[in-house]
């Protein structure tokens, strides 16, 4: 791996290291599943996706696509927080319907094309959708947060 890439993707993940919010909808599906809602806060859900990016991003480091494909399932499987998004999103709640739908695709598709090319063992395609996953991951978290 090229130390370029490894830079950038530890990088990211330091970046991300705080749970953030994520918004969606409460009761949609992503590509894997219907989401379960859990007696989980929002923080809980979050500090969970945190670990899974952080598998991703060393199994990607190590060359391990089995570590990546678990990761990259358990964000695509993550559990909604006990009573939806709305009681835990004040900042620009107001913008929940309108952009739901783009970050739900950068972020949980993607995690489906990840878990998808990790089994293939397409490590070029896993960065791609990764940095795509990333990003709308920011997205929501300058939005949101």
């Amino acid at each position: 791996m090229p130390k370029r890439i490894l830079i950038v993707l530890t990088a990211i993940l330091f970046l991300l290291a705080a749970p953030r919010a994520i918004v969606a909808d409460d009761a949609h599906t992503h590509g894997m599943g219907q989401k379960a809602m859990s007696d989980q806060t929002l923080k809980q859900v979050m500090q969970g996706i945190q670990g899974d990016l952080s598998r991703i991003v060393y199994g990607v480091s190590v060359d391990n696509m089995a570590v990546v494909a678990q990761g990259a399932r358990g964000i695509a499987h993550h559990p909604m927080p006990k009573g939806g998004m709305k009681p835990y999103i004040t900042k620009n709640a107001d913008k929940l319907p309108a952009v739901v739908p783009k970050m739900d695709e950068m972020v949980h598709q993607s995690a489906v094309k990840i878990a998808a090319a990790a089994d293939a063992g397409d490590r070029d395609a896993v960065v791609s959708h990764l940095s795509t996953m990333i990003k709308g991951c920011v997205a929501c978290h300058q939005t949101f947060r």
